[in-house]
């Protein structure tokens, strides 16, 4: 579940791109009003059509990773951005993108709050070893997971696939 954090974005003049690493954080921007007269970098498809959707005309993809955003960016010549961005965060771009000279203002735009363990339905099929597949869309999506499975040692895994962003995203679940 996603939750808006409110109140002015407080774009500097000098920012002259935006920075996104999720849709979700697209969707926040925009519906906080944010500008969408300026480019947007953005890491992956998914956040590459949120950003297209929400009106922006120029929109950079990096594929997937944001070491290859942070060359798009360096590339391009910008050197102020504005990272809208959720509460928690696998990495520090902050750092990273300073480290590459780049300027950053970033503001939590939203907060992805947990909808709370699986349901008792979704439950009993994972203690029946039911379930075959678990999709993970971030390293906190699958840390959350693992930490109700630890709750839970009747659940079972040994014959579930899991469909993840990436590896890094999967490593909490690595131990089930």
């Amino acid at each position: 579940r996603m939750a808006s954090t409110p109140g002015p974005l407080g774009l500097a003049p000098e920012v002259s791109a935006l920075f996104f690493t999720s849709a979700n954080g697209v969707e926040a921007f925009a519906a906080l009003g944010g500008p969408v007269d300026r480019p947007a970098f953005c890491v992956g498809s998914r956040t590459d059509e949120a950003a297209h959707l929400a009106g922006f005309r120029t929109v950079h993809d990096s594929c997937g990773t944001v070491a290859d955003l942070v060359g798009a960016v360096r590339s391009a010549g910008v050197r102020h951005v504005f990272y809208a961005r959720g509460r928690n965060v696998s990495q520090d771009l902050v750092r990273v993108l300073g480290d590459a000279g780049i300027r950053v203002d970033d503001r939590i735009v939203y907060e992805a709050v947990p909808a709370g363990p699986p349901d008792p339905e979704v439950a009993a099929h994972l203690a029946a070893g039911k379930i075959t597949v678990v999709t993970v869309w971030s390293r906190r999506n699958a840390q959350l997971l693992a930490d109700y499975a630890a709750a839970e040692p009747a659940w079972r895994f040994a014959r579930t696939i899991v469909l993840a962003i990436s590896p890094a995203a999967a490593e909490p679940l690595g131990r089930l």
